[in-house]
Formats: C-alpha cells, structure tokens, sequence
C-alpha cells in the first residue's frame, strides 16, 4: 500500500522537520483518534531501521 499527501504551511523548514521527528508526540495524537499504533523495536533513541505496527479502522475495516 502506499499513500502521497501534499500541503503547503507557513513553517519554516527546520521547525516542520523537528515536529515530524517528534516521534513520541505524533504517536499520542494517533492514540488520540483511535490508531492503535506499537513500536517494534527498542524505543530507546531514535535509529535506522525504526518500524510501527499499525491499525486503523476505517469504513468499519481493520487496516493494518
């Protein structure tokens, strides 16, 4: 499966790139709406190599 999404913000680059690598953070607001959303290796720093187990309903379906 693979997803593409574009938007323009009025952020400057170094600010936009450190809130996306804001790991802890943006698996809170996916908590939040319901993902259910597990890291599988060591949450110890981040690393090459990092996955995420995800599940998503939507339409009534499990994705994973």
């Amino acid at each position: 499966m693979k997803f593409s999404a574009q938007q323009e913000v009025a952020v400057p680059a170094d600010s936009l790139f450190d809130l996306l690598c804001d790991f802890e953070r943006l698996e809170e607001a996916a908590h939040r709406r319901g993902i259910e959303i597990v890291r599988t290796d060591s949450p110890d720093g981040r690393v090459i190599g990092t996955f995420w187990q995800v599940e998503i309903r939507f339409r009534r379906k499990l994705l994973h």
